[in-house]
C-alpha cells in the first residue's frame, strides 16, 4: 500500500513508553454468508468466543421508520431489521462484530500489534469455521485514532506545534482570528488501484482552560481478493508499518520525546 505515498518515510519500528492510541478497529470483508446463518449459530458462536474474553453479545438492528398510509389511517411505523451479532468483552474493553458482509474487531485497550493480530485472527477463524464461510477475503481496512492532550497553551499556534503543520494549516493562513477558533476538522481521501487512504485531523479546544484535544485518525483500506493467512502473515503487518510511519510524520520531535519519556 506504500504506493499511495510519495515521500512517506520508512522507520525502524519500536515501541514507546507512552502512546496516545485511543482505539483500533480492523475489518474483513466477507462473503456467501448470510444474517439468518450469523443468528442461527449464535449459541455456537459463544460457546467458542467465550474463552477469549468475549462472554457478552446481543443482537444489531438497523432501524428504520415507515410510513404507512391507507384510505383512512395514516401511521409511521418503526421496523427493526437484524443485522448480524455483537461480542463484547470487559477486561480487555473490545468488541467483535459478525455481518453478513464483514467480521470487525475494535479495540479499546491496544497492548501492541502482535497481540491484537494474534487475537483477530483466533476470533476471526472460529467466524470463518462456525458459519463455513470462504477463505477468501475481499475487503482488509485497518484503522488507528491518536487522542492527544495538548495542555497550558496560550495559543492556537502553540496547541499545534506538536503535529505536523500540513495537518492544521488554515487558521495559520490568516483566515481565521485564532482566539476564535474553536475547532478544526481536515480529511483528506487518497485512493488507487482498490487501496485507500484516508487522514482525519480534528483539534477542539476544551472547556478546560489552555487545553486543546487533538485527534489523528488513520485508515488505510485495501479492497483487493486476499487469502485469509496471508491477511495475517503479510498485509497487516504491513499496514502496521504503514500506521507507524504515518503517526512519525504527523508529529514532531517534540511528541516523540514524550511518548519515549
Amino acid at each position: 500500500m506504500r504506493e499511495l505515498f510519495t515521500d512517506l518515510k520508512k522507520h525502524t519500528h519500536k515501541t514507546f513508553k507512552k502512546h496516545f492510541l485511543k482505539s483500533v478497529h480492523c475489518e474483513l470483508g466477507i462473503s456467501g454468508i448470510s444474517t439468518e446463518s450469523i443468528l442461527s449459530n449464535e449459541t455456537k458462536l459463544k460457546e467458542k468466543l467465550a474463552p477469549l474474553g468475549f462472554k457478552d453479545n446481543k443482537k444489531i438492528h438497523l432501524a428504520s421508520f415507515v410510513f404507512n398510509q391507507q384510505e383512512s389511517d395514516a401511521k409511521v411505523t418503526n421496523q427493526s431489521t437484524p443485522l448480524g451479532l455483537i461480542f463484547h468483552s470487559i477486561n480487555p474493553k473490545r468488541e467483535l462484530q459478525i455481518l453478513n458482509d464483514k467480521i470487525v474487531i475494535s479495540d479499546h485497550a491496544y497492548q501492541g500489534f502482535n497481540s491484537f493480530s494474534s487475537t483477530f485472527k483466533e476470533v476471526a477463524s472460529i467466524a470463518l469455521e462456525v458459519l463455513k464461510i470462504p477463505t477468501e477475503i475481499n475487503k482488509v481496512g485497518f484503522r488507528k485514532i491518536n487522542s492527544i492532550f495538548v495542555e497550558d497553551t496560550q495559543s492556537y499556534s502553540e496547541a499545534v506545534a506538536v503535529f505536523n503543520p500540513a495537518i492544521f494549516s488554515i487558521p495559520e493562513s490568516g483566515l481565521i482570528a485564532s482566539d476564535s477558533l474553536k475547532g478544526l476538522e481536515n480529511v483528506i481521501v487518497s485512493e488507487k488501484e482498490k487501496k485507500t487512504f484516508i487522514l482525519r485531523g480534528i483539534l477542539a479546544k476544551q472547556q478546560k482552560p489552555d487545553t486543546y484535544q487533538g485527534t489523528l485518525d488513520f485508515d488505510l483500506v485495501n479492497r483487493n481478493l486476499i487469502k485469509f493467512d496471508e491477511v495475517f502473515s503479510s498485509l497487516l503487518p504491513e499496514m502496521n508499518q504503514l500506521h507507524f510511519d504515518l503517526f512519525m510524520w504527523a508529529v514532531t520531535e517534540d511528541l516523540i520525546k514524550v511518548m519515549e519519556a
